[in-house]
């Protein structure tokens, strides 16, 4: 049997000072069965494995800031009046790091002296508050874009991986077989954004 976590806390200056750490810990388990038991001789190895993590990511520096320069504004009168704009995004005082939740799990068999084995692997991902995005934003704010938390995501999907020996030697093996299947989807969107656009064309005729 074997157990190992870990746990990390991180402090982001690029996010807003309500929301600039994240904790992202991690644990994972396995266990030989064929170790632990008396099993059929034709059982050469068997192990159950498990792992459950956080991960978390912050976005690039000074993207959450809305922070205002100052110019002068000429008038009619050949004066100057004191004038504000951004210089980049609006940016988001509300913004949250990504988190990235990852569940495993896995069974490795081998049998016939180690001459034929498969490897399952279960995984499921959901992510909160994924990818930051740029949000366009009208005009009349200062800027033409926001950073924003889009919604959430999920996916989940089951990878075979099947390997042989059938002989003896120094070209002792023939190549192994993967066979992997995934589904993605969408959970939820955030606020005002009706759909996550990857890619756009012919003035947003086309969208995917």
């Amino acid at each position: 049997m074997f157990l190992e976590a870990t746990a990390r806390q991180e402090y982001a200056s690029s996010l807003p000072p309500a929301n600039n750490h994240y904790f992202y810990p991690s644990v994972n388990a396995s266990f030989v069965f064929t170790d632990a038991f008396r099993l059929p001789n034709f059982l050469s190895y068997g192990k159950l494995r498990a792992s459950y993590g956080i991960v978390g990511n912050a976005p690039p520096p000074y993207e959450s800031n809305i922070a205002y320069s100052q110019k002068s504004l000429q008038t009619v009168n050949n004066g100057s009046v004191p004038s504000l704009y951004l210089n980049g995004g609006y940016g988001n005082s509300a913004l949250k790091p990504e988190k990235k939740y990852e569940k495993e799990f896995g069974l490795e068999v081998r049998v016939l002296n180690n001459r034929l084995g498969v490897d399952v692997r279960l995984l499921y991902q959901y992510h909160q508050e994924p990818d930051f995005k740029l949000l366009s934003t009208a005009p009349s704010n200062g800027a033409t874009s926001q950073i924003i938390n889009v919604g959430e995501v999920g996916s989940r999907g089951v990878e075979i991986a099947l390997n042989a020996t059938p002989l003896s030697g120094t070209l002792n093996g023939i190549p192994g077989l993967i066979n992997a299947f995934n589904r993605s989807r969408v959970i939820s969107l955030a606020d005002g954004v009706p759909q996550i656009v990857f890619y756009e064309a012919e003035q947003s005729a086309v969208n995917w």
